[in-house]
């Protein structure tokens, strides 16, 4: 699969992400660069530990990437989160969110994973 299928499979904004970054062998740099800090499992385990001032971060920091690389559902699901963690306490259904967030990090790192790297 290259870049462009990649980001139709997940519903992400190729043409965006190319005019911010210019090149394919920088959005696939940033791509392999952002699965390669786990950073999903860093919020979880802040979430599961109660450490909300990290969670916050944490999503907050997958908003951003999200953001950056045009990665809609994994900025949308991790910007619910990053708000609900905004004020230090919680609302809302945080482990909802969290699935969601987990359910678009995994679909987007599998679809980055399978892509044909020249």
């Amino acid at each position: 699969m290259n870049l462009k299928e990649c980001y139709e499979k997940i519903g992400a904004d190729y043409e965006s992400v190319f005019a911010r970054l210019g090149t394919e062998n920088m959005i696939y740099r940033f791509l392999n660069r952002y699965f390669e800090k786990n950073e999903y499992e860093e919020l979880e385990n802040a979430v599961r530990k109660k450490h909300w001032k990290d969670a916050f971060m944490y999503s907050h920091n997958m908003k951003g990437y999200g953001l950056n690389l045009s990665l809609t559902e994994l900025a949308d699901t991790s910007s619910e989160l990053c708000e609900a963690l905004r004020d230090g306490e919680p609302k809302g259904d945080i482990e909802l969110m969290l699935s969601k967030v987990k359910t678009a990090y995994d679909r987007t790192e599998e679809a980055v994973r399978s892509l044909d790297v020249k």
